[in-house]
């Protein structure tokens, strides 16, 4: 047996005891809550092992927690989920959970950035999932094109140490309308990056669901994501511009395009009564009654 094979089956040993745990928990009578949250863990390296894991713990749970209905659909063809044992509840909103105090002008201040710059913002751990290299080609294409058009692309997270996204912060570096910081992000620092921005970045290549849309929210940020069920049915479709497709070229149009949404009244106010829906006081009482309704 090759030391590949070695780390694969232990892997998978360790990861099928704690699922055979679960079943024994179950069967003494311990209700087992599932939540769904990615179609695989980001950073799964033997993503058949995992997959036959999440298979597991699936049939295991009482209830399957699940941030869209759509992800059901999303799921088909990895985990077979039980519609009978699904319960929604949404991906709540960061409020009260960051400070801040800091206004849009201190924040630019503080990182140097002009007033008149349109500042859109990648926040949160550097993956290569998360679109990196299309972002940059994105911001290549914007300046090279519309070499009047004043932008800045702001990026602070930490790395996941992947030769790629080691690459793509050596790249970012250097690039004049980046602005990177790839490292972890104090609680009280994330004010500074996001009342910077005018325009959040979800434009990820594989995601179900994405807190960073939910902050930027949280900080009345419009958003432009990728076009997927499960991204139309959790952000807000009037302040969010969705990607056609996904090349870089449509990417930087959409940046362009999402310019339209900075100062919208009606985009504001559709992005302030979504938030309020995703009040974490609300998604946790209306998670927590329809628990309590199906274990009871």
């Amino acid at each position: 047996m090759t030391l590949g094979a070695a780390e694969v089956g232990r892997a998978r040993s360790i990861g099928l005891g704690m699922a055979g745990r679960l079943e024994q928990l179950r069967d003494k009578g311990v209700n087992v809550v599932w939540t769904v949250h990615n179609v695989y863990p980001h950073d799964a390296v033997h993503v058949d092992v995992e997959l036959e894991i999440q298979q597991r713990v699936a049939d295991a749970a009482n209830i399957v927690h699940v941030m869209s209905a759509s992800t059901v659909d999303a799921m088909n063809g990895f985990v077979r989920l039980d519609s009978e044992k699904i319960v929604v509840a949404p991906h709540p909103s960061y409020k009260g959970a960051y400070v801040d105090v800091v206004t849009r002008d201190e924040a630019r201040a503080m990182l140097g950035l002009g007033p008149d710059e349109v500042v859109f913002v990648l926040f949160g751990a550097l993956k290569s999932y998360k679109g990196l290299d299309r972002l940059l080609d994105a911001a290549d294409i914007l300046a090279a094109g519309s070499p009047e058009f004043r932008f800045r692309v702001l990026i602070a997270g930490g790395s996941d140490g992947s030769q790629a996204v080691r690459e793509f912060v050596n790249r970012a570096l250097v690039h004049p309308n980046v602005l990177i910081e790839s490292g972890k992000v104090p609680n009280d620092r994330a004010q500074y990056f996001l009342r910077a921005a005018d325009i959040g970045l979800v434009n990820y290549e594989r995601s179900l669901n994405s807190g960073a849309a939910l902050l930027y929210g949280t900080f009345d940020l419009p958003v432009v994501a990728a076009d997927t069920p499960t991204f139309r049915e959790g952000l807000d479709a009037v302040s969010t511009l969705f990607v056609e497709d996904g090349s870089a070229e449509a990417f930087a149009r959409a940046m362009v395009a999402s310019v339209s949404l900075v100062g919208n009244e009606a985009a504001k106010q559709s992005l302030a009564t979504h938030m309020e829906r995703l009040d974490p006081n609300v998604v946790s009482s209306d998670f927590a009654r329809n628990l309590l309704t199906r274990l009871h």
